[in-house]
Parts: C-alpha cells; sequence; structure tokens
C-alpha cells in the first residue's frame, strides 16, 4: 500500500528505502512552490530542493524507528527548505532579488509558463519584504502552515512569528494601496 500523509512517517519508521521516494513524490510540489518564493530563480529553487530532499534523507538514516515513527514530517521538512534557503542565500553574499509567488501546486517538471505580469508584480512586492516577514507570510499564507508550526521552522517565538506575518501583511497592503491611487 502506498504511504499517505497521513501514514508516511509510520513507512519511514518501517522501511526508510522504501519509504522515501513516496515521500519525496507526496512533498515535492508543495516544497517547489513553496521554496520558489524564497530563492532567485527557477534553477535555484530545483537545486534548493535536491539539496532538502537529500538532507533529509541523510538525518533520517541516522534516526532510530521511534523518532522517525513520531515525525511530523511536514513542518520538519519545511525547517529544512526554509533553513536550506536561508544558508543558500547567505552564502552566495546577497539577498535574493527575485521572488515568484506560485499560486496553487506547479509541477517542477513541467515547462516555464509564459511570464505572467501579476506575478511578477507579486515577486517584486514579496522581494521587498524583509526575510523573516516573507518567510513567515509565504509559510502561512501560500504553504498554509499554522502559526506553531512556522515558530518550530524559523526558531522563533510564535509571537514573534505573528508579528512578522502582520508586517508583512501591513506592507503588501500599503505597497498595493500606492498602485491603486
Amino acid at each position: 500500500m502506498t504511504p499517505t500523509r497521513n501514514t508516511i512517517a509510520k513507512a519511514l519508521a518501517t522501511d526508510l528505502d522504501r519509504a522515501f521516494p513516496h515521500l519525496v513524490t507526496l512533498y515535492q510540489r508543495e516544497l517547489f512552490s513553496g521554496i520558489r518564493t524564497m530563492v532567485p530563480s527557477h534553477s535555484d529553487a530545483e537545486d534548493t530542493m535536491q539539496d532538502v530532499f537529500l538532507k533529509a534523507y541523510q538525518s533520517l538514516t541516522g534516526w532510530g524507528t521511534e523518532r522517525r515513527a513520531s515525525l511530523s514530517v511536514r513542518p520538519w521538512l519545511w525547517m529544512i527548505a526554509t533553513n536550506t534557503c536561508r544558508n543558500r542565500a547567505r552564502t552566495k553574499g546577497r539577498r535574493p532579488t527575485e521572488v515568484e509567488l506560485l499560486i496553487g501546486v506547479q509541477d517542477p517538471t513541467e515547462s516555464q509558463p509564459e511570464p505572467n505580469l501579476e506575478l511578477d508584480e507579486w515577486a517584486d512586492r514579496l522581494a521587498a519584504l524583509t526575510m523573516p516577514a516573507r518567510t513567515a507570510v509565504v509559510l502561512r499564507h501560500v504553504v498554509g502552515l499554522r502559526i506553531d508550526e512556522i515558530a518550530e521552522i524559523v526558531k522563533r517565538p510564535e509571537g514573534t512569528v505573528k508579528a512578522d506575518i502582520h508586517r508583512g501583511l501591513k506592507k503588501l497592503r500599503t505597497m498595493l494601496e500606492e498602485v491603486s491611487l
């Protein structure tokens, strides 16, 4: 039986090598969409996603079956993804300048869609946010994680995450109001 999001942790505990490809299949689209909003290009998103799954596998191989069975897979993968995006930006010596807001889920193997002016405008707006605000807004409103999950991922208190989301949304609203004037 193919593991689902509800049973993947147990499957990873039972047989890591057999279950891990299912984990990739279950989460690759969601991760790619979210990662794409945090890195400068499509190819960076693909590279980052590969790094995320490699780090996840390497981590899981060192864990016992009980720890794998009790894993909250989605927040754990997002913690790895967020940290990997942050580290890539830091090691490149620059802050990401281009961000693409993907509405819905995009298959990373699909060909690039035609340029979308609205997505480009959102990319510019998101790029104007601070990294903590952008990360919190994306994880909350694009990925759909709960506040407590985001706090665990970014290693910040829940109140700080809420403030980051509030500030990010406030700045986005201000930018939208300026455009409509």
